[in-house]
């Protein structure tokens, strides 16, 4: 191996060149390992879950955050003294005062801007925050260094301010609160501008060292993308659903009228309870509400995303697709402290609820059997049917569960 600053040929296992004392230990992404989606933290791809937070790994595998979760910014070296080389190449821009001392900056963000799961983003852990900054000190002095970042217009500026030792290399994660009244009457994705400033701390004296401007994408909340540069965010979708929206609550109160006791109680009933109060919900989507099922186009800007509006628009606007009378399901049975289940089979999402809490067995109900002739005997038909012809390749996911992992409602 040779030293990527002097060019001097090193053994294989140094750490540090012995003839400029760059820091040169390889950071090797082994393909052994994946991050969990939930917590961030780097795993084994063996076993089931994450040893951190228990997730289910094989749902939403993430890779290393530089590949797969996050778009390549610029690399600065950032001297010291005065600046003897200005490099351009393969579009990554190298300043240096041809010796090892500085700090060597990398950012890496995402590009798109899912404003419906964006509140779900970790502002600190491995791999899932809106930005990571590394900084590698080639120094041998300490620096203190404030980084900051925002979405100008859309976000508050965030700053960490951090202490770098010599040849010490650290990641910064930031994910800025997002100004909700920014994003609440998009309706189209909107650029914006992502803004970063990595300054030096002497005192009272601030240097700036870097500050680079990103083009971002944010995206209205009713716009899903299903996964960024590999990774899986499928359950995030769960975030759409609400179900302590007033509208799904008042739903809840006129399912009860339907019911002799004039009652919606969950799971405190034996099994027919539950049929009976689900059966009632059915005919107050399709009778009282009148709402029908629409298809509408799966996607708008690609095969990746799709267009999906909250339970509350699907009561509002008395239709729904496949996926969205799917969410509004998946409420008034998460409202009703029972075990909803979101199943997606190929082109197609219906809903699942257990007959019991931890049975094992299930109510399923295709969502769309909503026409005036349509019963919910032909529902839990029909539902059951795509479940056992799909069994195979569909993907289910459990509500409750992804609750207990941080995937809240949207706007919470």
């Amino acid at each position: 191996m040779y030293c990527y600053k002097c060019g001097k040929e090193l053994p294989n296992d140094s750490y540090f060149c012995d003839s400029c004392g760059t820091n040169i230990k390889p950071n090797e992404k082994s393909v052994n390992t994946v991050h969990c989606i939930m917590c961030g933290k780097e795993v084994s791809k063996e076993g089931k879950f994450c040893i951190y937070c228990g997730h289910n790994k094989n749902v939403g595998l993430k890779n290393k955050p530089e590949k797969v979760s996050a778009k390549r910014g610029n690399i600065f070296y950032l001297g010291i003294g005065a600046i003897l080389t200005v490099a351009v190449l393969f579009g990554i821009v190298l300043f240096s005062n041809g010796g090892t001392d500085g700090i060597e900056v990398q950012d890496f963000y995402m590009e798109n801007i899912v404003t419906g799961y964006y509140h779900l983003i970790p502002n600190n852990s491995n791999g899932a925050s809106l930005i990571t900054i590394e900084l590698n000190n080639f120094d041998n002095e300490e620096y203190t260094v404030k980084v900051e970042s925002e979405i100008e217009g859309y976000t508050k500026r965030i700053s960490d301010t951090i202490k770098l030792d010599n040849y010490e290399l650290k990641k910064i994660y930031q994910t800025p609160p997002l100004f909700q009244s920014s994003v609440l009457n998009l309706t189209e994705p909107t650029k914006a501008n992502l803004n970063v400033k990595i300054s030096r701390i002497e005192g009272e004296k601030e240097t700036v060292l870097y500050e680079k401007n990103h083009d971002v994408k944010i995206y209205p909340r009713r716009d899903m993308i299903w996964s960024q540069d590999g990774v899986d965010f499928s359950p995030y979708v769960i975030a759409w659903v609400t179900p302590t929206n007033p509208k799904v609550e008042m739903m809840i109160r006129t399912a009860a009228d339907r019911l002799e006791h004039e009652s919606m109680f969950g799971y405190q009933g034996n099994e027919e309870d539950v049929y009976d109060q689900l059966e009632a919900i059915y005919y107050t989507i399709k009778d009282d509400y009148n709402i029908r099922y629409i298809s509408t186009p799966v996607s708008l800007y690609g095969e990746n995303s799709q267009r999906i509006r909250l339970p509350s628009e699907v009561i509002e606007q008395k239709s729904g697709n496949c996926i969205e009378t799917t969410l509004l399901w998946a409420s008034v049975i998460e409202a009703l402290d029972m075990n909803p289940y979101l199943i997606f089979i190929p082109g197609h999402a219906f809903i699942a609820c257990e007959k019991q809490d931890g049975s094992g067995e299930y109510f399923i109900i295709e969502t769309t059997d909503l026409g005036p002739d349509d019963t919910f005997e032909d529902a839990i038909e029909d539902g059951t049917k795509n479940f056992e012809t799909y069994k195979e390749k569909l993907d289910s996911y459990n509500v409750r569960e992804y609750r207990s992992e941080g995937i809240l409602p949207m706007g919470q």
